[in-house]
């Protein structure tokens, strides 16, 4: 008889976003109930964005009318080849979710712009590089959708 491994849910949900991520985009069930949201592990060589008003690296956000911009600030002095941004949503729903690099020259880069139906407590992320070579000083979202969705966000810079 042939044995095999046991997994915790935490460690294959792990196993398959690292397996997915070749792809671009992943989707793997992290919890039963929103209370028990987290994110995965970071990956090695990645380093958790804070949020510049706050200056946490998890946020828990609720879609209102009005402005739905978050930035996340890149640390100086390191190096960074891709950036991904990590969600789970707390409701089923059709979200838009536009990511925008910022430049210490006062431009920008749109690296994401989607419009996309997205489940109840599924973790999705998404990876990009800068179009232009440039290493940004800001990620920034806007994420919007039906009012009074929840979604939990998180920002990774990588090596």
């Amino acid at each position: 008889m042939q044995k095999y491994k046991k997994l915790s849910l935490r460690s294959a949900a792990i196993t398959f976003s690292l397996l997915a991520q070749s792809t671009g985009f992943s989707i793997v069930a992290l919890a039963q109930n929103a209370s028990q949201v987290k994110f995965p592990y970071v990956q090695k060589g990645c380093i958790a964005l804070k949020e510049v008003s706050t200056g946490d690296t998890v946020l828990r956000k609720t879609i209102t009318s009005g402005a739905h911009n978050t930035d996340f600030a890149v640390p100086t002095g390191r190096s960074f080849s891709s950036y991904i941004v990590r969600a789970i949503p707390e409701n089923d729903g059709t979200y838009k979710v536009v990511v925008n690099l910022k430049y210490s020259n006062s431009s920008h880069s749109s690296v994401l712009s989607v419009t996309r139906s997205y489940n109840r407590l599924k973790y999705y992320s998404e990876r990009f590089v800068s179009p232009t070579g440039q290493q940004p000083y800001q990620v920034n979202l806007d994420i919007g959708g039906d009012n009074n969705n929840v979604y939990n966000l998180e920002v990774l810079a990588c090596k």
